[in-house]
């Protein structure tokens, strides 16, 4: 409604002998001025009896919004509550894969799971940019890849596309809502879409956070039985073996490298025995060096890799430094290699599980018994063959 309506509107309602008077006197460019004036007012009451009914329901909707669960339930609810205020057909929430560089569709309701390069189509754009897309018709749109329409047997049209930012404002993934049932989306649903993107974000961080703590629980539970396994170990053979296995299953990896560490060498443990020699270089003579743990991106093309110590994989790889206070010095070191990628792991897991191996070797020697045991002539140098042959490769 323009001011000049409002003032008016306001005179005429000041009190019932006003209006009388207002009325009686009016003139019929008047009336048809009241009656414009009656509709805007209707109009704008309308709009703002929806504006508040959508608020209620995206309250209500929030409300119901599981916490510390897992993500798939709280986004299928996030979803249906998209298409729920927003009136529209299909919705799709997409997250970044920083590892592939790739956004995918956790949930897309009405169709497959979608994943697309981070800067490709409308969504990729949003993303990239971090500003939301109202889009009447997107097959007039050159972002849009129709390729997505044809796998799925659909044709989209209106188009409502916002970012989805973490705690820090980092876009961490993007909102779609497709086909309005209205005439497209209005600029009150845009607003309105802000307001349920912020909330998946809060949902996607409830979730991460409980599957860590649900995921350090596990963790923890691996390293108290490899501890078990450890405290049980009466020979360096033994020890490096336990080792081995329980690198793997600890951290859940496909390859573990094991390495004694002496002064200037590394010897490499194939099923507890000393199979090879290489100085120490790498990237795991960079976490020995550092005297702690290290995970290193794209590994084979990291200047320090080095194909005689390191794991082969342009994958990502974790170095595991096992420093004994009591020697002052890292005795051992443990290269893992993860196809799937690192999530977070607590620290505390990770210096848990090295205390645990420290003890270990601590208990050998009070045993009487000397760690490590090397036989210099007996080890061979490293070469390409051990890495590609290797049973834990």
């Amino acid at each position: 409604m323009t001011e000049k309506k409002f003032k008016f509107l306001k005179v005429i309602l000041e009190s019932p002998a006003v209006f009388r008077e207002s009325v009686e006197n009016v003139d019929d460019k008047g009336v048809e001025f009241l009656v414009e004036v009656v509709k805007g007012l209707v109009g704008d009451f309308k709009i703002l009896f929806e504006t508040v009914d959508k608020l209620r329901r995206i309250i209500k909707g929030m409300l119901a919004l599981p916490r510390n669960v897992e993500a798939s339930d709280a986004f299928t609810k996030n979803v249906e509550l998209i298409c729920e205020v927003l009136n529209c057909d299909r919705a799709s929430i997409f997250l970044h894969d920083k590892l592939k560089n790739t956004l995918w569709s956790v949930l897309a309701k009405g169709s497959r799971r979608i994943e697309i390069p981070a800067h490709s189509g409308i969504a990729g754009d949003v993303f990239i940019s971090g500003k939301g897309a109202n889009i009447e018709d997107v097959y007039l749109d050159k972002r849009f890849n129709k390729a997505v329409d044809l796998a799925n047997n659909y044709r989209s049209r209106s188009m409502l596309c916002v970012p989805i930012f973490d705690c820090d404002r980092e876009v961490i993934g993007v909102c779609q809502a497709i086909n309005s049932k209205h005439n497209g989306f209005s600029s009150d649903d845009e607003h309105m879409f802000s307001y349920l993107a912020r909330e998946a974000g809060n949902v996607l961080l409830s979730s991460i956070e409980y599957k860590e703590r649900d995921m350090s629980f596990e963790l923890l539970k691996r390293v108290l039985s490899a501890g078990l396994d450890l405290f049980h170990v009466s020979s360096q053979t033994e020890l490096l073996r336990a080792v081995e296995k329980n690198s793997e299953m600890v951290f859940g990896t496909d390859c573990a490298y094991v390495y004694v560490v002496g002064k200037e060498m590394l010897y490499r443990s194939v099923n507890g025995a000393l199979a090879s020699r290489a100085p120490i270089s790498g990237l795991l003579g960079i976490a020995v060096a550092r005297k702690e743990p290290t995970d290193t991106k794209h590994a084979s093309q990291h200047l320090n890799y080095n194909p005689l110590v390191d794991i082969n994989t342009s994958g990502n790889v974790r170095c595991i430094p096992i420093y004994i206070e009591e020697r002052k010095r890292v005795t051992l070191a443990i290269e893992l290699r993860n196809k799937k990628g690192y999530m977070h792991v607590d620290k505390e897991i990770i210096r848990g599980f090295a205390a645990y191996i420290g003890a270990a070797i601590l208990a050998l020697e009070r045993q009487g018994k000397e760690f490590p045991v090397i036989d210099e002539a007996a080890i061979p140098k490293a070469d390409l063959t051990l890495s590609v042959s290797s049973p834990h490769h």
